[in-house]
């Protein structure tokens, strides 16, 4: 407990489930003051299991870790393996037994260290970055279509261990050293805004368009309809980015029971690099839901 005193964070890697109980039982027993329940707490286990799929780990135990890092150790054994030789250590007082108990905890306590670096990979959905460049970048595909696409260059606070490639729904995520690159579609086409009120539009099926009743009431009965929801609509041409949650607004759409809608990419919002960090923060929070 003297080490912790006038600390401010406690790491440690699933320590709210089996250390801090024990050592908090502990302190109780022996009529001890403990300072966790004062103490930030950085849990590795819990920082890093929501992206286990995500970057292919066998299991968040410390080992699967250590050996996604390329880390190595001298203990070959896991917990639960020890207990046995734990409890013939307490008969015997057996030198080897003793050797295999104090490797593991040291390895564990060295290996913890060790992979801190895991932690940068949650800093990522955590939105601990900065967008630190944009663009617009128009390509010919290997098909030989045209197309268009918005870079966006991030930085992190902490390098990655290992490089980080995510791919979705049209939309990529590399990540190297303390940089990364988003890539997502850009759309120039005619999108359909549509109105939630369809009951009080009428659709013009000539222009192919919705109109308000208080403007359309002149127009010949033969060339209007009640409007339904999935026809009451205007069309604009424009370049619109894709979200999977309304992030900005209006919202658009290609047809109304699509999934995905869009946004339109205005000079405006071209001036403004904070809208930028919020649709960041928007796709690479659906990249690491879709994995």
């Amino acid at each position: 407990f003297v080490a912790c005193r006038d600390k401010e964070t406690l790491v440690h890697f699933n320590g709210n489930t089996f250390d801090l109980p024990f050592l908090k039982q502990r302190a109780a027993h022996f009529s001890l003051e403990h300072p966790f329940d004062e103490m930030e707490g950085v849990d590795i286990y819990k920082r890093t299991a929501p992206y286990k799929g995500l970057l292919g780990l066998e299991s968040c135990k410390q080992k699967s870790i250590e050996a996604f890092l390329g880390i190595d150790r001298e203990d070959e054994y896991n917990g639960g393996q020890l207990i046995k030789v734990y409890e013939d250590y307490t008969k015997s007082g057996d030198e080897e037994a003793e050797r295999l108990l104090l490797l593991h905890n040291h390895d564990d306590m060295i290996g913890m260290l060790k992979i801190l670096p895991i932690l940068s990979y949650s800093d990522v959905f955590a939105h601990l970055f900065k967008v630190s460049r944009v663009q617009a970048n128009h390509y010919t595909d290997l098909d030989g279509s045209e197309r268009d696409e918005v870079l966006m260059k991030l930085r992190f606070p902490i390098a990655f261990p290992k490089p980080l490639s995510l791919h979705k729904m049209d939309c990529t995520f590399s990540g190297e050293g303390r940089e990364g690159f988003l890539k997502v579609p850009l759309y120039k086409e005619e999108m359909k805004f549509f109105y939630a009120n369809y009951k009080d539009y009428y659709y013009l099926p000539e222009e192919d368009t919705a109109v308000h009743k208080a403007i359309a009431f002149c127009v010949d009965k033969e060339h209007r309809k009640q409007a339904k929801a999935s026809n009451c609509y205007t069309k604009k041409e424009g370049a619109f980015l894709p979200q999977w949650d309304i992030i900005f607004e209006p919202i658009f759409k290609r047809d109304y029971e699509d999934k995905v809608c869009f946004f339109e990419l205005t000079d405006e919002m071209k001036k403004q690099p904070e809208e930028f960090r919020k649709y960041a923060v928007h796709i690479l929070d659906m990249l690491a839901h879709a994995q």
